[in-house]
């Protein structure tokens, strides 16, 4: 038995050349797809993604700089339980930001 799928639950669908295909809408009205060989995998990755999605990780790369990408890197990943005292103390008190590194590093 078929069913409709709701706004914001993707698509599976078979493709011309034999495999699978899913794809799910972003915030934005663009379309994200996977594909794979059999339908339980881009169902898995279908699954993956709108789960990425609801929990805030899936995000617009487009314009994104790698300074943006490493301020957002030391705001989040980079924690005191993920790092020494000493790292911690440097990376995140001292109000440095990945520019500052980078001019640093040249």
């Amino acid at each position: 038995m078929t069913h409709k799928r709701g706004n914001g639950e993707g698509t599976v669908f078979r493709r011309k050349n034999g495999g699978w295909g899913a794809a799910m809408t972003l915030p934005d009205g663009r379309r994200k797809y996977y594909y794979g060989a059999t339908r339980e995998e881009v169902r898995r990755k279908l699954g993956g993604g709108i789960h990425a999605q609801d929990t805030g990780v899936f995000t617009d790369a487009r314009g994104a700089t790698v300074g943006a990408f490493l301020d957002q890197w030391l705001a989040d990943a980079s924690n005191p339980r993920s790092a020494s005292g000493r790292t911690w103390d440097t990376r995140c008190t001292s109000g440095s930001t990945s520019s500052q590194y980078w001019d640093e590093y040249r």
